[in-house]
């Protein structure tokens, strides 16, 4: 059994979910963006309007800034990093993670925002549950 916070079973099982949640939806919009590079009509679950659009976002300038890495590979990164943190019993550690993930975040939904005039659905989801689990956590550390 995951250990996230020894005092509290509620709310290892809210990170948990929280997650494995923002893995799967990070998990298709890496798909709809790969998927939309192939075939330019393809219209992802996450594509609303031409403004609302997770794929547009995600083929935009924006898509990868540290490294090359492409964003949706990071916040994977993050997730699966906050169930191992999670695992080894380090609350603080997943707190650290979690504002920076959703300052990050922030940031890239920024600039989509104002230099490119989208609005990502997906990038809003990777900012409230880092943000989420940064709230479950704190009063744990």
């Amino acid at each position: 059994m995951l250990i996230f916070i020894r005092e509290s079973v509620v709310v290892n099982y809210y990170i948990l979910i929280l997650a494995l949640f923002g893995f799967v939806e990070t998990a298709y919009t890496f798909y709809a963006e790969n998927r939309r590079k192939r075939d330019e009509s393809f219209r992802g679950l996450c594509d609303i309007t031409d403004t609302f659009s997770c794929t547009r976002a995600a083929n935009s300038r924006w898509e990868s800034v540290i490294f090359g890495i492409p964003n949706g590979v990071l916040a994977a990164s993050y997730y699966v990093l906050v169930v191992f943190l999670g695992y080894l019993g380090y609350p603080a550690l997943i707190f650290y993670a979690s504002i920076g993930a959703a300052a990050f975040g922030s940031f890239i939904l920024s600039m989509l925002v104002t230099r490119e005039k989208i609005w990502c659905t997906s990038c809003t989801m990777n900012i409230v549950i880092p943000a989420s689990i940064a709230y479950l956590t704190y009063a744990f550390i």
